[in-house]
């Protein structure tokens, strides 16, 4: 188990400098800031962290397609795919986190109102 944590830490440090040279190398500040303060979230936020973990963990194989595309087209230097490439990446992982984030607070809910009706069919049993 230990090993599979220093394999994740490992795998979110490289995809962490793959976004992080991308950013730096279009050369503009603000991406870079926001790339570095998406990371900062990713790390600082527990909701973050374990939604975005768990997304990771069922796609790599779909996010390593992703960055591979992004690669290519940037080596092939073509911007127009590079930036589709990019906000596809970015589109399904957000889709995901935002899928992963819904489906848990639905099970909340769920919870929340199974202990309601509990309540109130005991309150009901003593009438």
């Amino acid at each position: 188990m230990a090993e599979e944590g220093a394999d994740d830490d490992r795998i979110t440090e490289i995809d962490r400098a793959f976004h992080l040279t991308i950013a730096s190398a279009s050369g503009n500040r603000a991406i870079t800031h926001t790339v570095e303060t998406l990371w900062r979230m990713r790390t600082e936020i527990q909701d973050v962290r374990d939604t975005h973990k768990s997304v990771c963990h069922h796609d790599a194989s779909v996010r390593h397609r992703e960055h591979a595309a992004i690669v290519d087209a940037l080596r092939r230097r073509d911007s127009v795919a590079a930036r589709a490439a990019m906000r596809q990446h970015f589109s399904r992982l957000l889709e995901a986190i935002l899928d992963a984030t819904e489906q848990r607070e639905v099970q909340a809910l769920k919870l929340k109102s199974a202990a309601s009706r509990a309540r109130f069919l005991m309150s009901a049993q003593l009438v």
